[in-house]
């Protein structure tokens, strides 16, 4: 898990440092709000920020309200960290959608529990399959946007080798496509990965239908030229609906 770390005491800065050293973590620390953000607006790769409220030039809240208010950071989850515990500040937090709210000093289980707890709630990348590179290069862009990390496929065969190697939260895939269409993918995935919803994208509508796409078994259909908003929602539907049935089990 890469951990972005906004704070500037000393002490504190120490105390992370060997809680997240024992199991681990990639951490990355800066000594104020106005760093945190200038890091973010070049870096994408991180799965959680932590940040104490009080902190040099752009304070803990600044920089949440940074984060929340970006297209590509608004779902990441974020850790405050603070001596302040009066009701008028945790109502502020919780408003924003912490995902934790450490009192300090805190003791090192509430921090990796508080970590332990996102971890459940991230997933992993995104396989986009198509055999247009300029459709993987849109839809990389718009997901890693959104904040999700994005793995890619030129076609159904390479789709099956990336799945080998890594594991995918969800996958979208052309229809039409060489050595191996998206619905024979479809098929293959159902079998081998049944726990991975999958979107079917085409742009030959008039050929396949959204009714015939879900009784193929997919989780929804996507018709190009699509929207980005479109895209985004049904990527977070369908990663809900998975983790309930996940719950379920």
């Amino acid at each position: 898990m890469k951990i972005l770390f906004a704070e500037d005491d000393a002490v504190s800065i120490k105390k992370v440092k060997t809680i997240l050293k024992q199991d681990d973590y990639d951490l990355t620390v800066v000594n104020s709000g106005k760093e945190a953000i200038k890091l973010l607006k070049v870096c994408n790769l991180f799965d959680v920020v932590i940040t104490a409220i009080k902190i040099h030039d752009v304070d803990g809240f600044g920089l949440v309200k940074y984060i929340r208010n970006s297209l590509r950071y608004k779902h990441l989850p974020v850790i405050l960290t603070t001596s302040l515990n009066d009701k008028k500040t945790i109502i502020k937090a919780t408003e924003f959608g912490i995902s934790a709210y450490l009192l300090k000093p805190f003791h090192d289980d509430c921090l990796i529990s508080a970590l332990d707890e996102i971890s459940k709630n991230t997933y992993s990348p995104i396989l986009i399959v198509d055999d247009e590179e300029f459709i993987r290069s849109l839809l990389t862009k718009v997901l890693e946007r959104e904040g999700f990390h994005v793995e890619t496929a030129s076609d159904g065969v390479d789709a099956l080798h990336v799945l080998e190697q890594k594991d995918i939260s969800i996958i979208i895939s052309d229809i039409k496509m060489p050595n191996m269409t998206g619905l024979e993918l479809l098929v293959r995935v159902k079998e081998e990965y049944p726990e991975i919803p999958i979107l079917l994208m085409t742009g030959h509508g008039l050929d396949f239908t959204k009714e015939e796409a879900i009784i193929s078994g997919a989780n929804d259909y996507i018709t190009k030229p699509f929207k980005n908003v479109e895209i985004a929602n049904k990527i977070h539907i369908c990663l809900k609906h998975s983790k309930k049935e996940l719950t379920k089990k």
